[in-house]
């Protein structure tokens, strides 16, 4: 097509982010079906204020393909086909994210508990999915491997069995409940302590309390990430929703929940607009390599000839990836072994400001914090050099 690798990169991220939507509104639908038309209103306005779950619809990370499955899932379980729903729970477990077996089997306990399905049949559509995803992976994936392999299992096996998920970073039990959750959720968390009190809750007391126990049982792995639990949000902005609604159908008669319901939404709003400008500077290695790239020529680098760039581990997480690999002349690496000689290249975009035989070139600052002043009230985003771009020295 003559392309850009950019443009490719945008058109793959509105693709994925215009599927991701697809699935949260036949969720909206389904509530909507279920619940009424002010509830699926409610659930399309709470996700439409919240960042993290929009922020990352776009991403081609496996945890939102499996979110995609998931409310498509939660949509057919509103459209009473249960056994459906939970072999698609079971495949995307085993296809994209292990982490989803754990979020199966709170989902199944609840439609065996509301008799929307049998231990028997509950149970063999789960095993059906997974048998299915399973054979898929182990085919498609052990071609491009070049050797048998279930990439999941593999991972289950490092996560789980062999617990070493702690290499990459750990966090306290309640850490979901107190830091993650609450980001993701913004204002809806205002919401939710009011479900047990509104007419109806025991629609959504379900879907809430299999986004709950879910979150519990995870939160045993030491290694924790947003992204992990994200499958939780559309059930407990489905709660949230209930309540929501209920205040603006009683608004005429009771102004306090009204008034509160719409301070919810704007907390969403405010800390949505928060965390945008402070992404904005999270991703200093893409700008490092975008202006490397810019500046090839007045560094005296040949964008037509063989330039050896070393991305190291820090830089490959804050905004690098292939698609900004602009030149391919030049040979990026991601080579991250404990004895590599980084003299064997040109160019480091790197975390570390002084490196031996390089010498800086510059540095790209990032996202380090919030500065908030009372008088006048007002917060500034503080920056810091985060990604540092050196060249051997000759």
């Amino acid at each position: 097509l003559g392309l850009s690798k950019l443009c490719l990169l945008v058109i793959v991220r509105c693709t994925l982010a215009l599927v991701t939507v697809a699935a949260l509104l036949f969720l909206a639908r389904g509530i909507t079906r279920a619940f009424g038309l002010l509830t699926g209103i409610a659930f399309k306005a709470l996700h439409l204020l919240q960042f993290h779950l929009l922020f990352y619809a776009s991403r081609p990370l496996s945890n939102v393909y499996a979110l995609i499955v998931v409310c498509v899932a939660l949509g057919l379980w509103l459209r009473s086909r249960p056994h459906t729903a939970l072999f698609l729970v079971g495949g995307a477990a085993a296809l994209f994210r292990s982490e989803l077996f754990v979020f199966a089997a709170p989902l199944g306990l609840a439609m065996l508990l509301r008799g929307h399905v049998s231990l028997h049949w509950g149970v063999a559509s789960g095993i059906a999915g997974i048998l299915a995803a399973v054979a898929l992976s182990v085919a498609v994936d052990s071609f491009f491997w070049q050797r048998l392999i279930w990439p999941e299992g593999e991972v289950f096996y490092f996560n789980v069995i062999l617990n070493k998920s702690h290499q990459w970073g750990e966090f306290p039990f309640h850490w979901y409940f107190t830091s993650a959750l609450p980001r993701a959720l913004g204002g809806a968390c205002l919401l939710l302590p009011f479900l047990p009190f509104v007419d109806g809750r025991t629609s959504a007391l379900p879907f809430v309390l299999v986004a709950l126990v879910f979150v519990a049982l995870y939160s045993y792995l030491p290694h924790k990430e947003l992204r992990f639990v994200f499958y939780a949000v559309p059930c407990l902005n489905m709660g949230s929703a209930f309540v929501l609604a209920s205040a603006f159908r009683h608004r005429r008669r009771r102004l306090l929940p009204f008034l509160y319901g719409l301070f919810a939404l704007a907390a969403c709003l405010l800390l949505t607009l928060v965390m945008l400008n402070a992404s904005m500077l999270n991703y200093p290695a893409g700008h490092a390599l975008a202006r490397l790239h810019r500046s090839a020529p007045l560094l005296g680098l040949s964008r037509q000839s063989p330039v050896r760039v070393h991305i190291d581990a820090a830089a490959a997480m804050t905004g690098i990836s292939l698609y900004g690999h602009e030149f391919d002349s030049w040979i990026y690496s991601k080579d991250e072994r404990e004895d590599l000689d980084l003299k064997q290249f040109d160019v480091l975009v790197s975390g570390k400001e002084v490196v031996d035989g390089f010498e800086l070139l510059f540095a790209e600052h990032g996202f380090d914090g919030l500065q908030r002043s009372l008088s006048p009230p007002s917060i500034a985003f503080v920056t810091s050099p985060k990604i540092y771009v050196h060249r051997r020295l000759q």
